[in-house]
């Protein structure tokens, strides 16, 4: 099992309030994170997205295929970026999550627009009590006012210093406009959830209480996963494009229909470049696009899509693995893994 420590940070700042039967709740920031992960040198984060396991899954198969992808990324810490489910029941879930669970890994979810899509309650594929029984899970929901469910985050620590942060937020599902649909976004209140753990983790590593005093190289690294893309992807890609494919900015493809983003721009990406901490954001929804692009500072980057549930290219599945190096910089590796 990858060492799960618990570090003593004392962040009494009040984050937010959820109103109850029994008046207000108080949550701060230890509410939104397990125990901390020991940070090693070159740490491996794999990414799974657009699973789609349902009814029909055979999971006998499923179990092989994912051993091969698994053992290939060689992951200090699993994290599925939504979509895992599609039309399933809690059987169907607890299958998945107790394989996942069985390579003794860290692992956590966001989730997708089909996630709750399912034979089953909100409550079921959201809530806290799903998840506490597995040993290796790092997923967070403590049922905050904050929009989304499993809205959390992983510090990476040496020591007692916090080196990388890992940010998991929900991008939600649907966005009904009449008898049609958008898909959601990551809302202001997440944003401004984002900003302040960014802020007052820095203010405590640096034992500062102004978080403009510390320089901005000093700020602690991140990277972010949720499933929905920003409208930022469409921009990197035409960069990109427009660079004549820089082989130095960007890697990977573009073969999906579009980038199927939200509804509007929420300010995400504005405010993770003011922030200075996220290196790169991690998403999935468009199956068949898997570019990586460093845009404004910023990889923007799909990730492989994991198995062949629902449309998918043969060629162009398995997952993506992460590196996070201590320098504060990241590398990506496709692992592409056939039936």
């Amino acid at each position: 099992m990858k060492k799960i420590r618990q570090t003593l940070f004392s962040l009494f700042s009040v984050l937010i309030l959820s109103s109850c039967a029994g008046g207000t709740e108080v949550f701060t920031f230890e509410d939104y994170k397990k125990p901390d992960l020991d940070y090693v040198q070159d740490f491996r984060v794999l990414q799974l997205t657009d699973i789609h396991f349902g009814l029909a899954t055979n999971f006998a198969e499923e179990w092989v295929y994912f051993d091969k992808v698994i053992s290939q990324a060689d992951p200090d810490v699993i994290i599925m970026t939504g979509d895992m489910f599609m039309n399933a029941s809690v059987d169907v879930v607890n299958r998945l999550y107790t394989y996942i669970d069985s390579h003794d890994i860290p692992w956590t979810v966001t989730f997708g627009n089909h996630d709750r899509q399912g034979f089953y309650t909100p409550q079921f594929i959201e809530g806290q009590s799903t998840y506490d029984k597995y040993d290796n899970c790092m997923y967070v929901d403590p049922d905050d006012d904050i929009n989304g469910h499993g809205n959390h985050y992983i510090n990476l620590v040496s020591g007692t210093e916090v080196e990388w942060q890992l940010f998991m937020l929900d991008s939600g599902s649907y966005y009904r406009t009449g008898a049609t649909y958008k898909y959601d976004v990551i809302h202001e209140d997440q944003i401004a959830w984002y900003e302040h753990v960014v802020k007052e983790t820095n203010k405590l590593k640096q034992d500062v209480d102004d978080f403009s005093l510390i320089n901005p190289a000093d700020v602690i690294p991140s990277v972010a996963f949720f499933h929905i893309p920003l409208f930022e992807y469409v921009d990197a890609y035409e960069a990109w494009e427009a660079s004549g494919f820089d082989e130095n900015m960007g890697s990977g493809v573009y073969n999906d229909s579009g980038v199927w983003h939200g509804h509007y721009n929420s300010g995400f990406f504005a405010k993770a470049k003011e922030l200075n901490s996220t290196r790169g954001m991690f998403v999935g929804h468009d199956h068949t696009n898997n570019f990586a692009i460093n845009y404004q500072g910023i990889t923007l980057s799909y990730g492989v899509k994991s198995g062949r549930g629902i449309y998918h290219d043969p060629d162009m599945i398995g997952g993506q693995v992460v590196v996070l190096s201590d320098d504060g910089t990241i590398d990506i590796e496709r692992v592409f893994v056939a039936y």
